[in-house]
């Protein structure tokens, strides 16, 4: 806007009725939003010929997805048609600290964080 001297003037205000005003707004929730996802997700986007059949813009997306030449969106299709695989976490303790250490040291650094805290708020 600062580039361009006409900017100011092109402005117009809103005026009752005015097309532009939205007034649903944005959506107040997740829920509602997810709603609106799945409702133009749903919506018919093609007719295929070879189907018979009008496809989904979610259907042309799904498929776009499978035939991707990203990675990500190959793994990102699988784990929709298969379930996300799952990662195996393996903790192993080489401190040899006991229960009542550890507890100890937890503590430690609690008092510790408390003690920055207090300092940052002072």
């Amino acid at each position: 806007m600062a580039n361009n001297p006409d900017a100011v003037k092109n402005l117009r205000p809103f005026k009752k009725g005015d097309p532009r005003i939205n007034r649903k707004g944005r959506p107040k929730s997740f829920d509602k939003l997810r709603q609106l996802a799945q409702q133009v997700a749903g919506e018919a986007a093609a007719y295929d010929p070879e189907a018979h059949k009008t496809l989904t813009r979610i259907e042309l997306m799904l498929r776009a997805m499978s035939t991707s030449k990203h990675p990500s969106d190959r793994k990102t299709f699988l784990e929709y048609c298969y379930g996300k695989v799952k990662d195996e976490i393996e903790l192993t303790d080489n401190t040899n600290y006991s229960p009542e250490q550890i507890a100890q040291k937890v503590a430690g650094l609690l008092a510790l964080a408390q003690e920055r805290k207090d300092a940052n708020n002072a």
